[in-house]
């Protein structure tokens, strides 16, 4: 049950806007060029008994790059429209 607690928090927080550049840290209302990718492309969500990357805020920032901030905390929210 938590790995669908943990996609639909992912999912909340880009209802909004759904697509981005592909670094997580840009996001779009519409499917573009410079949006290209859905919110979910690129995103595997697991489970562990304890928590792997405490630092990772992919459930509770919008943009919480795995790629700009790898192993570190995320930096805040960056949503952009077109």
């Amino acid at each position: 049950m938590e790995i669908v607690a943990a996609r639909a928090a992912y999912e909340r927080l880009h209802e909004e806007m759904p697509f981005h550049d592909g670094t997580f840290t840009r996001w779009g209302k519409t499917r573009s060029a410079s949006f290209p990718y859905g919110h979910s492309d690129g995103v595997e969500v697991g489970v562990a008994d304890e928590d792997l990357a405490p630092w990772d805020e992919f459930t509770t920032k919008v943009a919480a790059s795995p790629i700009a901030h790898e192993g570190e905390p995320g930096q805040g929210q960056v949503r952009e429209g077109e």
